[in-house]
Order: structure tokens, then C-alpha cells, then sequence
């Protein structure tokens, strides 16, 4: 069974990272839903669990499935993400040739920071997302990537411990990851995104994901109809959180696509209809390669932009207006004509 609306959910989530990451002066930078996108990676973490529980809850519990899970797991993660590595290096390298041979700076020094040889090869072995280095790094975006692939260890454990036993861990893990997220929110803990906190959300979604599709097999398999407008209640509610009206939100954030996903799973309405059309769809298919591969874009841009900022005596970059101090925004003259730069930068990584 493929789940097509879920499916154009993603392209659509993904689509919103791709471009809450333009910094860019223009009617984008104060729209919510495009600024509070990155809530979209929790989806991607509920609906990853929710379909490798459906794909292969049953077919791990005998140990000779394990290899061939984890080789086909790391097939379709690590290739592209070695590819966007590869590209971040040859900018890097390029860098290092203007630098000494035109005397031309576009930012940091090569190979320093945040793309040191030390975080290059964090990346190269998915450590990056696990709270080793405390900073972005590289291709930023895969720090969702790291945690992910190392979830799947846990997944895999996880399902050949067996029933019940399998059912109370998946449980004990979503309350105990969610506990640490209510203490971010709450408290606030001090934890970001590459201080652990990005594994914490993977663990807990993914496992919430397992937990939701078990839902979802037990209500499929009853005599259940879902109303007519709870399609559009679902939209409303993943509304909600992009919008950035929901208390705690990176617990319930997560919660909220859950359900978003349960409802969807059935297919049932006239909204599943619309996402299972050829456009959402392709949205879909493509929404892994746009994720990983905008960033790259975006480092070639900003790059051209510092270089033609001092050759040319141009002023492309402005302090962010409320913003914190030192964050500076592309700005082409124009908020319509980067608002333009910025629809073609979001369309250019699903070519």
C-alpha cells in the first residue's frame, strides 16, 4: 500500500524548509508559515516511523532481516548526502583558489568553522546531528539526516526484542524523549538542535510515528468512518502549528502530525483526492533531493552575492530588522524582486 497523500504531505513540508533557510529582505521573511517551516522535519520524523512500521514492523522481528534493512536504509540516505557534501567541498576548494589567486574573500576562511576538516568528517560519518560538535555544519539541513539513520539502529532493536516487548519499549521511548521535549518548552531547557535536542525530536516523533500507525492498523481493521470533515480539521491543526499557535511546541508540534497522519493514512476525502494528483505528488517523490540539495544552492549564491558585494561596491546584504545582532538579509532593492530570486531558488532544487 503507498500512502500518496502522505507522500505530497512531505513534498509540501519539504518545500517550507527549502525556503525558511533563504535569508533574504522580502515579504517572506514576516509570512508564518514559511518562518516556522522547520517544524516540518518533525513531520518527516512521524511519517518515517509510521511507514518503516508499516514496511517492516513485522518482517524485523526475524534477525536475518536486519542486514538488508540497514543496507537498504543507508542506500537511500548516504549517496545524496555524499553527493552535497562533495559540492560543499568544491567550494570550498574553489575559495581557497580565489583567495589566493585573486585575493577575493566570500565569507569565512576555507575549511574553518562551521566546515572545518573536523566536522567534514563528522558528516561523512553521520555524527553531525548527534550532539558531537555543537554547531551546524556543512550541509546543515542533514543534521536530521545523522539522527535519523542512527534511529533506525534503535528501530531495528526495538523490533527484534519482539511482542509484547516491542510495544512497551516504542511506549517507554516516545514518553521519555517527550518528557525532554515538554522540559525545553517548559522550563526552558537549554538544548539546541545540535546539543541533542535534534535527536531527541527524532527519537520521539519516529517512535510516535510506530505508535501512530499501530492506531491506524487497529481503527483500519474495525468498523470505524472517519467524518467527512476531519480531513479539514487535520489541515487546520497542522495550520496551527505553522502559524505558531500551539503552547510547547516542539512537543506538540509532533502530536499534531501524528494525527494529521492517521487521518490521512485512510485516504478518505475530497483533500486526499486533491494531494494524490501528479503535481503534489511530484512534490513528493522529489522532496528528500530538494531538502539536501538547497543548501549547496544557497552557498553558491551567497557566495556570488560577498564576491560581487566587495569587486563591485554593492550593498546585497542588510541587518535583519528586529533580528538578532549580526544576522544580515540578501537584499536586492527590492523586497518584490527578492521575493521573486526567492520562488526561483524553492523551484530550482525540483528540476
Amino acid at each position: 500500500m503507498k500512502f500518496r497523500a502522505l507522500e505530497s504531505w512531505r513534498g509540501i513540508c519539504a518545500i517550507g524548509v527549502v525556503l525558511v533557510h533563504f535569508s533574504g529582505l522580502n515579504h517572506f521573511q514576516t509570512f508564518a508559515p514559511v518562518q516556522n517551516a522547520g517544524r516540518g522535519v518533525d513531520f518527516f520524523f512521524v511519517l518515517s516511523g509510521f511507514v518503516l512500521a508499516y514496511a517492516y514492523g513485522e518482517r524485523l522481528r526475524a534477525p536475518q532481516a536486519a542486514g538488508p534493512f540497514l543496507i537498504r536504509r543507508f542506500g537511500r540516505l548516504y549517496p545524496l548526502h555524499l553527493f552535497t557534501l562533495g559540492v560543499l567541498i568544491a567550494l570550498e576548494t574553489a575559495k581557497l583558489a580565489l583567495m589566493a589567486a585573486l585575493h577575493v574573500s566570500a565569507g569565512a576562511e576555507a575549511f574553518t568553522q562551521t566546515n572545518s576538516l573536523v566536522a567534514l568528517g563528522a558528516n561523512l560519518l553521520l555524527l553531525n546531528g548527534l550532539g558531537l560538535l555543537h554547531y551546524y555544519s556543512w550541509n546543515g539541513p542533514s543534521w536530521s539526516i545523522s539522527t535519523e539513520f542512527w534511529t533506525y539502529f534503535v528501530f531495528l532493536a526495538v523490533c527484534l526484542a519482539g511482542r509484547p516487548a516491542t510495544r512497551w519499549i516504542t511506549l517507554g521511548l516516545t514518553l521519555l524523549t517527550g518528557g525532554l521535549l515538554i522540559a525545553v518548552d517548559v522550563a526552558p531547557l537549554r538544548l539546541h538542535v545540535y546539543d541533542g535536542l535534534g535527536l531527541a525530536r527524532c527519537v520521539f516523533g519516529f517512535f510516535l510515528g510506530c505508535l501512530t500507525h499501530g492506531l491506524f492498523l487497529r481503527a483500519r481493521t474495525s468498523t470505524l468512518r472517519l467524518p467527512r470533515a476531519s480531513e479539514t480539521l487535520a489541515v487546520g491543526a497542522a495550520g496551527l502549528v505553522f502559524f505558531d499557535l500551539l503552547p510547547w511546541p516542539t512537543l506538540t508540534s509532533p502530536l499534531v502530525f501524528a494525527a494529521v497522519i492517521w487521518v490521512f493514512a485512510f485516504e478518505g476525502g475530497s483533500v486526499s483526492r486533491a494531494l494524490s494528483t501528479p503535481a503534489p505528488l511530484y512534490l513528493g517523490t522529489i522532496s528528500y533531493s530538494a531538502y539536501l540539495v538547497h543548501f549547496p544552492i544557497l552557498a553558491v549564491m551567497n557566495g556570488v552575492c560577498r564576491v560581487l558585494e566587495r569587486k563591485l561596491d554593492l550593498h546585497l546584504y542588510v541587518p535583519a530588522p528586529g533580528g538578532p545582532a549580526g544576522e544580515l538579509l540578501i537584499d536586492f532593492g527590492s523586497p518584490w524582486i527578492t521575493d521573486a530570486v526567492e520562488v526561483l531558488y524553492g523551484l530550482r532544487p525540483l528540476r
